[in-house]
């Protein structure tokens, strides 16, 4: 296991390079790291976003050469609340954060707009960086073909980040569309 705190460059360098070192091909890279709802530490939007978005963008950077390019993928882990912030967008809105040409700097100014604006959505940031995070996953999808490039929302499982706030599914359940993305024929990009 290698530890990274993808809010830290240097520590996902240092993942990376021990990986390059021991040979290591990843079958699959997932990017689960998230903060947000009601966990003591949040530090604000920002902070959020750069986790939950800024994070998948780092690893994915320092990870992909490692990733097997015939049969590799990689699965963001997004959630319902990218879609429920999408909804309430201006239409010019909801085309960008569904573009599949899509740049990851149109991306970035997208979102810096929108937290300037403060329209960061539902959870202080939450729903902004997951939107941010499913559009990602467009740019990455083109940035790493052939690599199959998903993102999912697993449903809203009970984990300390949501611990009192109603959700139903285990973590178990909550793995089933991840498993699915990782390792089902059908998925695609």
């Amino acid at each position: 296991m290698v530890d990274i705190d993808v809010c830290d460059q240097a520590s996902i360098d240092a993942a990376a390079s021990s990986l390059k070192d021991k040979g290591v091909i990843l079958d699959a890279l997932v990017n689960n790291a998230g903060v947000g709802l009601a966990q003591e530490g949040v530090k604000g939007a920002e902070h959020i976003i750069d986790t939950n978005y800024g994070g998948p963008h780092r690893v994915t950077m320092a990870m992909a050469p490692l990733i097997n390019k015939a049969t590799g993928r990689i699965v963001n882990v997004s959630s319902g609340a990218a879609s429920a912030f999408v909804k309430t967008q201006s239409e010019e809105l909801k085309k960008l954060f569904s573009n599949p040409d899509l740049t990851k700097d149109e991306l970035d100014a997208c979102v810096k707009a929108q937290v300037e604006a403060g329209n960061v959505g539902w959870g202080n940031g939450y729903g902004i960086s997951k939107a941010a995070v499913s559009a990602l996953t467009l740019v990455q999808a083109k940035a790493y073909a052939p690599i199959k490039v998903i993102a999912l929302s697993p449903g809203f499982i009970d984990t300390a980040m949501t611990k009192g706030m109603g959700a139903k599914l285990s973590a178990e359940e909550g793995c089933k569309s991840l498993l699915h993305c990782l390792f089902s024929d059908e998925v695609v990009s």
